[in-house]
């Protein structure tokens, strides 16, 4: 089993998702991803305001309501481990 690890993604997750890809078509397939740090699943406006993160981290939503709704799906299965600036 491989497994790939990731730090902080601020909610970047077509980034993210397209270095596996692009692992994935060098051979290296990637069984499990760990995103540790922070990650910002803001789901929309309303998430946005309780985010304790830095000014240039909340200017936009990023990719996370496109998988939370379901119109974007995961490549690999993919545990969060919540940063620093992550809600309780």
């Amino acid at each position: 089993m491989k497994i790939g690890v990731v730090g902080s993604c601020y909610g970047e997750l077509d980034r993210v998702y397209e270095a596996v890809r692009k692992l994935a078509k060098q051979g290296i397939t990637i069984d499990l991803l760990i995103c540790c740090g922070d990650f910002m699943s803001v789901r929309d406006e309303k998430d946005m305001e309780h985010v304790a993160a830095p000014a240039h981290h909340k200017e936009d939503l990023k990719d996370f309501p496109k998988y939370f709704s379901g119109r974007s799906e995961a490549p690999v299965t993919t545990v969060f481990i919540g940063g620093k600036n992550e809600a309780s």
